[in-house]
């Protein structure tokens, strides 16, 4: 099926296709990162976008230090 340019989404939103610009915008947007890191992201996980999601997740999580994952994500103690 060919791209209809009108749409601003992916065609087929399981796939990350970076050579179009309307969806390096929509996925960059979606995950949050630059576009640099949607290339980096895809280059290490392929084109699905569920692998590449779990790419960037696991890349913002490598960036909050270690001391504040911890506090974050764990129940208070009373």
């Amino acid at each position: 099926m060919a791209d209809d340019k009108n749409n601003r989404g992916p065609q087929d939103r399981s796939r990350i296709n970076l050579s179009e610009d309307y969806e390096v915008r929509y996925w960059t947007e979606k995950f949050g990162v630059s576009k640099a890191q949607l290339e980096e992201a895809v280059r290490a996980a392929g084109s699905s976008a569920e692998a590449v999601e779990k790419n960037c997740a696991g890349a913002r999580w490598a960036e909050i230090p270690s001391s504040e994952r911890h506090h974050r994500h764990s129940p208070r103690r009373r």
